[in-house]
């Protein structure tokens, strides 16, 4: 037996993307916190040393991917929720 969100193109299966893409961005979101939190740790000391002002590099470094799979997702998100509607309105246009 098919359940909805085994079926391509279905509203199940959409529902079922959504959950996954929300999942991931949660994740995502936490991840970006925790590297927040490990920079204030580190700006919170002053003056660091070669090898803690590499660790804050690497750490900006991996926030700022982390952001950009966030806006990156956020963007498809955008799109998936507006291509359906402007499909529904071509449709109907004629």
């Amino acid at each position: 037996m098919a359940y909805a969100q085994d079926v391509p193109g279905s509203v199940g299966a959409a529902h079922a993307a959504n959950d996954e893409l929300n999942s991931n961005y949660r994740e995502l979101t936490r991840q970006h916190h925790s590297l927040e939190e490990q920079l204030q740790d580190l700006a919170a000391l002053g003056h660091l040393s070669d090898a803690q002002h590499l660790e804050e590099v690497k750490l900006k470094k991996q926030k700022l991917a982390l952001k950009d799979q966030m806006a990156q997702m956020a963007q498809m998100a955008c799109m998936d929720h507006v291509a359906p509607a402007a499909t529904s309105l071509s449709v109907g246009q004629g």
